[in-house]
């Protein structure tokens, strides 16, 4: 019987911190809230390696004067060790993920094949990541995390780095 009272005032807080979410709320609270997932852009980093959420980022001018965007520690594998079907980085070090906020991308301009499924000429366009934006915020369901509707939308900044 105890344990059925826990279970029911667990699940109660969770539905009543859920009802709590909305534009007002603070993002941390929004990315921790269960139930609700925002549509942060994602940022690539490492030489296109890595991808990651906009949020928990931060950005700053370099000596440069070059706009950049701070994305954290990550460990980079710098050897690699094949054993059959198992791979296993056998040497890293520790980087500071770092990309420009505006950056040159090569974009397909000629498509061909009989499924249009190669490129046949390129051409160099600037692009910026966004440094303020308005992000949709979803509801999930289920067990995927589905996403339902857009909850509300809300207001984001990436912050300066300190």
């Amino acid at each position: 019987m105890k344990t059925l009272l826990a279970l029911v005032a667990l699940a109660l807080t969770f539905t009543v911190n859920a009802a709590r979410i909305n534009a007002n709320s603070d993002w941390s609270d929004i990315v921790r809230a269960h139930g609700y997932e925002a549509d942060f852009p994602q940022v690539r980093f490492e030489g296109g390696s890595v991808f990651s959420s906009i949020y928990g980022k931060c950005q700053y001018t370099n000596d440069d004067g070059v706009k950049m965007i701070r994305g954290g520690r990550y460990e980079r594998c710098l050897r690699w060790e094949h054993r059959g079907d198992n791979d296993r980085c056998v040497d890293s070090e520790m980087i500071i993920l770092e990309t420009p906020a505006t950056y040159t991308a090569k974009e397909c301009t000629r498509w061909t094949g009989r499924e249009h499924d190669t490129c046949a000429s390129y051409r160099t366009v600037t692009r910026s990541y966004p440094l303020s934006m308005m992000v949709n915020v979803y509801r999930v369901s289920g067990r995927d995390d589905n996403r339902t509707s857009v909850a509300f939308k809300k207001s984001f900044s990436v912050p300066a780095c300190n």
